[in-house]
């Protein structure tokens, strides 16, 4: 097990352990960095519809998200209201979080957020 870390462009630390040292699919746009002790905090894989949009209603832009998903294309609108659970590095919410003027650190505030809530 080889340990990698890597930060994105809007300052999010993110640490891996790869099985064989490879670097994942969605940490090819991150520079690499040196590991840090261990984050108290952690964010959930996956989400439910529930806790994504009730966390989009505490931050405050749960009006922008709807309106940037009636702007969206079918598919996009289809798995706004269809999924059964929301991913934080799946295209659909990278998408969601460029029409939302939101970086990749605040994205994870989200997930942190809204893995804390429970329907």
């Amino acid at each position: 097990m080889t340990t990698l870390a890597f930060t994105d462009a809007g300052g999010g630390y993110y640490q891996y352990e790869s099985p064989d040292g490879s670097v994942p699919a969605w940490a090819a746009h991150m520079t690499p960095c040196a590991a840090q002790a261990p984050v108290v905090a952690t964010v959930p894989l996956a989400v439910t519809p529930y806790q994504f949009k009730a966390a989009l209603v505490q931050a405050g832009l749960y009006t922008q998200a709807l309106a940037a998903v009636n702007a969206a294309d079918q598919l996009t609108q289809l798995a706004w209201a269809e999924a059964l659970t929301f991913i934080e590095n799946d295209p659909i919410v990278t998408k969601f979080a460029a029409a939302l003027g939101q970086s990749t650190a605040q994205v994870h505030a989200i997930f942190q957020l809204a893995g804390t809530l429970n329907p």
